[in-house]
């Protein structure tokens, strides 16, 4: 399938965070977005989940300038 996508396939080995610095790095920006709306909209901790799904859906639908055409 990867190759039919024109997908590269790059793995990291296990419990080695240092060797995956995009992924890492795109959890702790997702997880910032997470807490400052959790904070910012004082609502209970139990609604993180749906917190969580919804930073999620924003981030799928804003623009990426990286991307050819800044395709989303």
């Amino acid at each position: 399938y990867f190759n039919s996508q024109g997908i590269t396939l790059m793995t990291s080995p296990p419990h080695d965070a240092s060797r995956n610095g995009v992924a890492e790095r795109a959890n702790s920006i997702t997880e910032d977005r997470i807490r400052a709306s959790m904070i910012a909209s004082s609502l209970p901790i139990r609604l993180w989940p749906y917190c969580a799904q919804y930073v999620a859906r924003l981030h799928n639908l804003i623009s990426n300038s990286t991307l050819p055409g800044k395709i989303t």
